[in-house]
């Protein structure tokens, strides 16, 4: 999805607690793909500096929340625009919509990969998968992996039927 390269390109490594649980429904996936446009718009017109930010360490795969956390500590503009473009579509909070975005995208991935007949590895959690040339593209997909590892029955079920209209999004 365009939106999952678009946050992988911003924010060079993701994870974040999903402490708080969003609920996960075909309504919310639907304003996820209707909002995107919109809520990424302000980042056209931003500079993002990754050595500002600190990321957590041993936390889930999660490009669009840690996009979202970097905004909201270092450019209040650009979080302001993308919180009320969110709001317009029905989220609570820019926060929300991250969580369910990062979801999604990772439950689409995570059905792309079985439908190919392609297996998640199980990963012992001191392991970094190595993946290209670069230390940081191996520990972000480290966690895509993890995070693949965790997607629910549940999950795959919602996003299964709208595999179409994700992709259609990009």
């Amino acid at each position: 999805m365009r939106f999952i390269c678009l946050a992988l390109l911003i924010v060079t490594s993701g994870h974040v607690t999903n402490a708080v649980a969003q609920e996960l429904t075909e309504e919310s996936i639907i304003r996820l793909v209707n909002s995107m446009p919109e809520v990424l718009r302000p980042l056209r017109s931003t500079k993002f500096d990754r050595t500002e930010f600190e990321y957590p360490s041993g936390q889930p795969y999660a490009p669009l929340f840690n996009t979202v956390r970097y905004f909201k500590q270092y450019d209040e503009e650009t979080y302001s625009q993308m919180t009320n473009a969110a709001e317009k579509f029905g989220f609570v909070t820019l926060e929300e919509w991250a969580r369910i975005g990062d979801r999604v995208s990772v439950t689409e991935i995570a059905l792309k990969r079985e439908a190919r007949g392609e297996e998640i590895p199980d990963i012992p959690s001191d392991t970094v998968i190595q993946f290209g040339s670069f230390p940081e593209a191996s520990r972000i997909y480290t966690l895509l992996i993890r995070g693949l590892q965790n997607v629910t029955e549940s999950d795959k079920e919602i996003v299964a039927p709208l595999l179409d209209l994700l992709n259609n999004s990009n």
